[in-house]
């Protein structure tokens, strides 16, 4: 397969991003997508913070050659446009309404800008939301109208028309094939189905995929959490199948790793927002940093304090663009079955079993590193394995030194 090759041309913005401080950064890591993306080589930054460009990355963290600061001024072309109709057509969709988006009549899209959709359109924010930070707000667009189905008749046949035939022709073979870049999936973002896409809507690529949050991050703020999108457990549902057998073997992995052990755990939600991930790694038989069990290994998805001392998750074997976004179906019902057990105890009957039963292995142990019970561990953190067990420090070493000190008995 032949290597990517970024094109060449300018990266204009408008007028109306560079009022609210939005810029455009030649970034040739565009070539693999990225949040501000809008060509293969073209990035949106903001120069100065405001609501409006609050969703992007600075400007000055990006190593651009070339950085636009200057809008592009409104060409004659809209104007032979908006000699024919002139007024956007397009009607949101009932999820983006709920989150406080609107789509409105602007003009000035001829030129391109944050949330526009075509030359006419452009999604706007009617109330802040998370899911709608990263657009204008509604009120400082001149001119701005909201598109109206019921105000011209001609416009319900065409919009029930696109909307019928995506969503039943989806409905066959409705699965979005599309995989997130590596880039994207390390800061939290990836790809999933979702057929109201045929409708537009945040992070909408086609009529079927959708960008979605799975780890927050700075990157990943301004997209829709992946666990709020209906049809994303049905685009999940092929990777499930590549991973149905960690179900069977999930009361066995420690009775007989021989049968190639798959780690059933998840990562909590305090450790996954500070870029921890749990991973399989058959090596942690023989113990190491981040191992868990024999089978589960924390590793980082992004650099913070917090998993700066574990090792990166794209350097253990094994781990790939499906092993994340298959985390998603499992943790249902991993995450169901494992954590009714340890919370229903401690609540139920706290005085009897409200200990940790994990036992640290004999590779960890020859490093330095036990295990100890942490009820704090409810709420996540470093060392952290489940809601009540957390690796500690013994005695100082490589291995041991991300861990807090061992309590003495």
């Amino acid at each position: 397969m032949a290597p990517l090759t970024a094109t060449a041309g300018p990266c204009g913005i408008s007028d109306g991003d560079a009022a609210v401080g939005i810029a455009a950064a030649v970034d040739a890591d565009c070539l693999y997508g990225g949040l501000g993306c809008f060509s293969d080589h073209c990035r949106f930054c903001k120069v100065k913070e405001t609501p409006e460009s609050t969703a992007f990355l600075g400007c000055n963290d990006f190593n651009a050659t070339t950085i636009i600061t200057d809008g592009t001024p409104t060409t004659p072309a809209p104007t032979l446009a908006a000699t024919t109709d002139g007024a956007c057509s397009l009607v949101v969709s009932e999820g983006d309404a709920a989150v406080g988006i609107k789509i409105v009549s602007d003009a000035s899209c001829s030129s391109g800008g944050v949330g526009c959709i075509d030359d006419a359109c452009r999604f706007c924010r009617a109330t802040t939301t998370v899911q709608s930070a990263a657009f204008t707000d509604c009120s400082t667009i001149a001119g701005a109208t909201v598109a109206q189905p019921s105000t011209q008749p001609p416009t319900e046949a065409p919009t029930e028309t696109p909307i019928e035939l995506p969503t039943e022709a989806p409905s066959a073979d409705g699965t979005c094939l599309q995989v997130a870049a590596l880039g994207d999936i390390k800061v939290g973002i990836v790809i999933v189905t979702d057929t109201s896409c045929a409708t537009g809507g945040i992070g909408c690529i086609s009529d079927v995929c959708r960008y979605c949050r799975l780890v927050y991050t700075q990157q990943s703020a301004a997209f829709t959490d992946c666990g709020m999108i209906v049809d994303a457990d049905a685009s999940t549902k092929t990777p499930t199948v590549i991973t149905i057998t960690t179900e069977a073997p999930t009361e066995a992995p420690t009775k007989s790793p021989s049968d190639q052990p798959v780690c059933t755990q998840v990562v909590s939600p305090g450790d996954a927002s500070v870029g921890i991930n749990i991973v399989t790694d058959a090596t942690c038989v023989n113990g190491g940093l981040g191992c868990i069990d024999t089978v589960c290994r924390f590793c980082k998805t992004l650099d913070t304090p917090q998993s700066t001392t574990y090792p990166d998750c794209t350097s253990i074997a094994g781990y790939s663009t499906g092993a994340v976004i298959a985390t998603e179906a499992p943790t249902d019902a991993p995450t169901e079955a494992p954590t009714d057990a340890p919370t229903e105890t401690p609540t139920i009957t706290a005085s009897t079993s409200g200990a940790c039963t994990q036992v640290v292995s004999e590779g960890d142990a020859s490093v330095g590193i036990s295990i100890f019970t942490d009820t704090s561990c409810a709420n996540g953190g470093v060392g952290c394995i489940d809601d009540v067990c957390r690796f500690c420090k013994v005695k100082s070493t490589d291995q041991s030194a991300a861990f807090v000190d061992c309590p003495s008995i």
